[in-house]
């Protein structure tokens, strides 16, 4: 309570003290304005005026000056766009005209592909016509062919000579690897293998493996199935229960609904 009663009081003195000087300050200027005359009184008012149009002023030219300043900075920073921007559309012009060149120079080459290939299909034509204008003239010229055999003259004396063949031709043929003198057995070995190792083992095999019976029980339902029989072979129930569905739960039709319709067994 005591030092806020402190300081309650030295503001009230500091406020007093305040207004006492700028009454005294106010008290001086006026006995110094009642010395003074009008003229000197407006000169003083216009030097004041003056000096705060100077002082605005001269703010007023460094605000220009930063301006200035500020829009130099703008105009290089644009003339360097400019030029970037003239180099790019350059850049852009120079690679336009490579690509233009190389779509002219694809369409040289695909024509003088397709020149080549006429060039070699007409070659082909001349070799092929002049063939078959060779086996023309052949198939024009006469085939009759006169010959004078002397064993039908009676003047000329017969002999019978008997002549033997060198060797016998026989047709080529291609071996499978079982035999390569005889074709017949290498045939056959060839088709005891192909018989056995394909519809012997592989179909044979696949129909074993596919049916075998499981005594691993991979499948889940024999394991399953297995399951059940024990439970019911352990609690002395049927392995197959015919009324495993309730019966009462069946909705039968009667005799008379059934009397007009004929039962096929």
């Amino acid at each position: 309570m005591l030092k806020e009663k402190y300081i309650k009081i030295t503001d009230l003195q500091v406020k007093d003290l305040l207004q006492n000087q700028v009454k005294l300050i106010n008290h001086v200027k006026n006995k110094q304005n009642q010395h003074l005359t009008e003229d000197e009184i407006k000169i003083k008012d216009l030097t004041s005026k003056i000096t705060c149009m100077r002082e605005s002023l001269h703010s007023e030219e460094q605000t220009l000056k930063y301006k200035n300043h500020v829009l130099s900075k703008h105009l290089d920073y644009s003339i360097e766009l400019e030029a970037e921007k003239n180099k790019f559309l350059e850049e852009s012009l120079s690679l336009e005209l490579q690509r233009n060149k190389l779509k002219i120079c694809k369409r040289n080459l695909q024509d003088q592909k397709l020149l080549n290939q006429g060039r070699k299909m007409s070659m082909l034509l001349r070799l092929v016509r002049s063939h078959g204008i060779k086996r023309g003239l052949t198939f024009l010229t006469s085939k009759e062919v006169k010959i004078y055999n002397k064993a039908f003259y009676s003047n000329v004396p017969q002999k019978k000579t008997d002549i033997e063949d060198t060797y016998e031709v026989k047709s080529t043929w291609v071996s499978f690897g079982f035999d390569d003198k005889d074709k017949k057995v290498d045939r056959q070995a060839m088709h005891l293998t192909l018989f056995v190792s394909i519809s012997i083992c592989l179909v044979c095999g696949s129909f074993v493996l596919g049916y075998m019976p499981d005594p691993r029980l991979k499948d889940w339902s024999q394991r399953e199935a297995f399951l059940q029989i024990r439970y019911k072979e352990e609690h002395g129930l049927p392995l197959i229960d015919p009324n495993i569905v309730d019966p009462s739960k069946f909705t039968l039709p009667s005799e008379e609904e059934l009397a007009g319709i004929e039962i096929i067994i």
